[in-house]
């Protein structure tokens, strides 16, 4: 009669049973000896055979569905990926060239000529418009505004909070001393009288002729007599301050030593522009810019000397961008920033008059022509990017695909040989000291924290220095700044191969491998452990993880998601999986179970021959080390038995968690470092990829709020109110993360 050998897996109990004696459709059996259900594989015993050797494997080369079949879809899906972030850098390179075109701003006037603005360079005129000459500026200007001064041009320099003087012998700084300057801060010389005037913040403040500060005057508010974000002024013959109140808003008149003496001028006639930034006299015309809430695009208003509304500006096609106003004679001058050009409107009524001068028409066309040039191509990158999604997004869902199939033309595991261990809710184990199991060899990358600290210091650095050098960028050479972007390149590749050949940046680590078994005998109970002599952690190209419990005759594998959740646990003996080579940009072999094919991949060469080594050696040796196996197993079950109340075993006790604070101090400093400090790679660069953005937001904002070039609508209000809210709760969830977890 034929029988069939049926042995568990658990005690090695064995048993011949008739095959007329099994149900149909059986799927699990019940070991009579310790109880252990396990899957049946019905295998005749008098009808036994010698295993059919694998089918052959076809490669790459010749179009089969050999090992690099399904890397290739991969490989592509990298390639466009490659190509994606080549025309992100070349977007980012293009529209940064398309910012930087020279394009008319600032405008003063006087006898000298008219002076306009473009860019790092200052264009001077006379009257009638021919170019007399061009005065190149420092490459680390940021100028807020342009004022002559005798034949001298003084222009207010944003970062170094000091001035720049333009004079026949060549170029000079003016400095400011006193109290901190804030904000776009603008200014006025009055040297007959040896004094400076300068607008910051909600005040004005007076300086001697050689920078010395000697007072201030204004109260912050609304109010006739206040100031709110005091903008551009000029000086009357009189001696009386006029000031482009911007927020207040108002055209308001101040003695020089800070006394209210008028509100000249309030905005009328638009309810869109009723924010004055700048303010000109001529004769018994008072000319204005006022802007809309962002302070982006403007009007030219028009007003009689004692503050009556005459009209605007008579309509040019797409001239809302207006950099600056100036009045020389029965002129206005006008810079339009959106289409570089430099218009003239009559005093009177605000007529437009053209073009202020054909050299200037020319050198904007020229520059016009340099911007639609660089706007083209990042046009072009863009749609190149949107168009390479496609292709990337299709072979790595095809890679997927094929991922999660069952390979075709190789013989994998036997699915059967598998069995899927459940979850013990029951026995599970709330703290767990690793240091009182019995010893376990971890195979994984040993981590060196000083090399460690090393790449960080090598990744952040460079970092550091490209935000300064954009965002302040030194007055040095071109040829020192590249010198500098190369070296910091170096650093960056120098930090990212220490990072992964030591275990920082490496997802098999061994404190990764630690704590995944921490959480597997949380959720698994402790007979998961009976017998395993070595511990393996691979890392899969889909993002998950494989916790590799190594037992002489059985093989667990826990599968762990990218987030370290876990999928499930199966056991399946050693006769259940293939190892076999596979082809990829990093260290990788193939590993096969239960219909299943995973490609596990390290940075680390070593370590990945080592651990195919020993998935290899147990396989071919499953009888190795059998007194081992019995030994760890009466320890392992003796030293992790639950008490009777389901309590916490007498040896493990359940001791608080403790605080990391080191972590949650460096969390605190930058969010992302603590987590990086207990090597949670992932979950650091999610925080720091929420946080950044925020911070950048709040900090490019922040000079431009106090400086009254951002306005506080409700809208801008609720804004900014969401972006900190967020930026709070993400640094304290990562506080809160980097201390506990």
């Amino acid at each position: 009669m034929p029988t069939v050998t049926l042995t568990c897996p658990a005690c090695q109990f064995t048993k011949s049973v008739a095959l007329s004696n099994i149900p149909d459709n059986i799927g699990r059996v019940t070991c009579p000896a310790c109880q252990h259900r396990f899957a049946f594989a019905a295998a005749p015993a008098t009808m036994a055979r010698e295993p059919s050797p694998p089918e052959p494997r076809s490669s790459l080369l010749t179009g089969g569905g050999g090992d690099l079949r399904k890397p290739r879809n991969l490989l592509f899906a990298s390639l466009f990926l490659l190509l994606f972030l080549a025309l992100l850098g070349g977007r980012l390179y293009t529209s940064q060239r398309a910012l930087n075109t020279p394009a008319p701003n600032f405008i003063a006037a006087s006898e000298e000529g008219i002076a306009t603005l473009w860019g790092k360079e200052v264009m001077v005129t006379d009257q009638a418009g021919k170019l007399l000459r061009r005065i190149a500026l420092p490459d680390n200007l940021i100028p807020t505004q342009m004022i002559w001064s005798g034949n001298e041009l003084w222009i207010a320099d944003y970062r170094a909070k000091d001035i720049l003087i333009l004079g026949e012998k060549g170029q000079k700084r003016g400095q400011l001393a006193g109290p901190k300057i804030s904000g776009h801060f603008k200014l006025v010389p009055d040297l007959a009288r040896g004094r400076i005037f300068i607008s910051t913040g909600h005040q004005m403040r007076l300086y001697d002729q050689q920078g010395t500060y000697l007072l201030a005057f204004g109260n912050e508010g609304r109010e006739p007599g206040q100031l709110k974000f005091p903008n551009q002024f000029l000086l009357e013959p009189s001696g009386n301050l006029l000031i482009a109140n911007t927020k207040s808003p108002a055209i308001d008149r101040y003695a020089p030593d800070g006394t209210f003496l008028a509100r000249v001028v309030t905005p009328t006639g638009n309810t869109t522009y009723q924010y004055p930034t700048n303010v000109a006299v001529a004769a018994d015309r008072i000319v204005t810019l006022e802007a809309d809430s962002y302070l982006q695009d403007a009007r030219i208003a028009l007003y009689d000397s004692q503050g009556k509304y005459l009209g605007e500006h008579q309509a040019v096609p797409d001239f809302k961008l207006i950099g600056d106003i100036a009045v020389w004679g029965d002129r206005v001058i006008a810079s339009d920033l959106a289409n570089a050009k430099v218009y003239a409107f009559a005093i009177a009524d605000l007529r437009f008059l053209g073009e202020l001068s054909p050299d200037l028409t020319r050198l904007g066309n020229e520059f016009e022509a340099t911007h639609l040039f660089w706007q083209k191509w990042a046009d072009y990158s863009l749609w190149g990017m949107l168009a390479l999604l496609v292709p990337i997004v299709f072979f790595y869902l095809k890679y997927r695909k094929e991922q999660a199939a069952l390979p075709k033309g190789q013989k994998d595991g036997d699915p059967t040989a598998m069995e899927t261990l459940d979850v013990n809710k029951m026995n599970r184990l709330e703290h767990i000291d690793l240091d009182a199991l019995p010893p376990l060899e971890f195979l994984a990358v040993t981590t060196r924290p000083g090399i460690d600290l090393l790449a960080a210091l090598l990744l952040g650095v460079p970092f550091i220095g490209v935000n300064w050098v954009l965002f302040a960028p030194p007055a040095w050479p071109q040829t020192r700044l590249l010198g500098l972007l190369f070296l910091g390149v170096a650093m960056q590749v120098a930090g990212v191969w220490l990072s992964l050949r030591t275990g920082w940046g490496c997802p098999v680590s061994r404190n990764k491998a630690r704590k995944l078994l921490g959480k597997l005998l949380k959720n698994q109970g402790h007979e998961i452990l009976a017998g395993v002599e070595q511990v393996g952690i691979g890392h899969c190209l889909d993002k998950s993880t494989l916790l590799l419990l190594l037992a002489p005759q059985h093989l667990f594998i826990a599968d762990f998601n990218f987030l370290g959740q876990l999928n499930g646990v199966c056991r399946l003996p050693y006769t259940g999986i293939v190892v076999e080579d596979q082809k990829f940009l990093l260290p990788a072999f193939a590993l096969s179970y239960g219909g299943k094919k995973r490609i596990l991949s390290a940075a680390d060469k070593t370590f990945m021959a080592l651990l195919r080594a020993t998935l290899e050696d147990y396989r071919l040796h499953p009888e190795k080390n059998d007194h081992i196996l019995r030994r760890h197993a009466r320890e392992v079950d003796r030293a992790l038995r639950p008490m009777p109340s389901q309590a916490a075993p007498a040896t493990l006790p359940a001791a608080a968690k403790p605080l990391n604070r080191k972590a949650a101090l460096l969390s605190a400093l930058l969010p992302g470092l603590g987590q990086f400090y207990k090597r949670h790679i992932f979950r650091g660069a999610l925080f720091m990829i929420f946080f950044v953005p925020l911070a950048v937001i709040v900090a490019i904002n922040l000079e431009p709020i106090t400086a009254g070039t951002i306005d506080w609508a409700p809208q801008s209000v609720l804004g900014m109110g969401i972006v900190l809210s967020v930026g709070l709760v993400i640094f304290a969830v990562n506080i809160w993360d980097a201390l506990r977890n």
